[in-house]
C-alpha cells in the first residue's frame, strides 16, 4: 500500500497579509487558486478587492464592485 501525504500551506495575500480564512472560520478572505491565466493559477484577496471593510464585514455590493481588484 502506498501512503500519500498532502501538505497545505496557508495562503497569504502578498499585498495586505490577509490569510485565506476569515477569523470566524466560516468565510474566506482569499479565493484560492480560482483562475488559470498566463500559465499560472491566480487567487483573489477579497480584502484588497474591497469586499470586506476594515472590520472584516462582507458586502456583496462591494465584492461585485471590486471583482477586478485584489488578484495575485
Amino acid at each position: 500500500m502506498t501512503t500519500i501525504t498532502v501538505n497545505v500551506k496557508d495562503l497569504i495575500c502578498p499585498t495586505c497579509g490577509a490569510k485565506e480564512m476569515h477569523p470566524n472560520g466560516k468565510q474566506v478572505l482569499i479565493r484560492g487558486f480560482k483562475v488559470y491565466a498566463n500559465g499560472k493559477w491566480r487567487s483573489q484577496c477579497l480584502v484588497c478587492s474591497g469586499a470586506y471593510d476594515s472590520n472584516l464585514e462582507y458586502s456583496v455590493e462591494r465584492q461585485e464592485a471590486g471583482k477586478d481588484k485584489g488578484w495575485f
